[in-house]
């Protein structure tokens, strides 16, 4: 198989893979959008190549490739705020981190914090609302343990000649 030929195949794999919401180990769509595109300039061709029919024009290609992307990234952000919710910031540090990506994910798709519901029933407002409920949840126990009061329970002795 030449060389454009594997770029191709190459980039279709990816594209399919997209579509399903695979992030195919790449972290994110954008690096695998990266990457279909990368692989169609080294084959030599556009977009319309992603199409196997070759009935699809780059335009459409191209707003396929979106449209795919987009939905991976809210995807993302649901099993993110999923994971904010029970807790779960390994790996982040924080819950204002996992919230910087929800956000983040959201913003590329496009789409406002509605997007989060899976139902679809909820707006923006309410779904903000749990996000920052999800968050503060999470934060307070940090903040407890930080500033909670010292042991009131008695000190070993100290050694003689030690100041108190």
């Amino acid at each position: 198989m030449p060389e454009e030929n594997k770029n191709i195949h190459k980039a279709r794999e990816l594209f399919t893979k997209l579509q399903a919401g695979d992030t195919c180990g790449y972290g994110g769509a954008k690096y695998i959008v990266n990457d279909i595109l990368s692989n169609l300039s080294k084959g030599g061709v556009g977009s319309d190549a992603l199409d196997p029919t070759g009935q699809k024009t780059a335009g459409e290609m191209n707003n396929a490739l979106h449209d795919a992307a987009s939905k991976l990234q809210i995807q993302q952000a649901r099993e993110l705020f999923t994971k904010l919710q029970a807790g779960d910031t390994r790996g982040y540090g924080a819950a204002k981190y996992i919230v910087h990506d929800i956000r983040s994910n959201l913003s590329k798709a496009g789409v406002d914090s509605a997007a989060l519901d899976p139902t679809g029933r909820k707006t923006a407002d309410e779904m903000n609302a749990a996000l920052h409920d999800a968050a503060s949840a999470r934060q307070p126990a940090t903040a407890a343990t930080v500033n909670r009061p010292a042991s009131k329970a008695p000190q070993k002795p100290r050694a003689p000649g030690m100041a108190p």
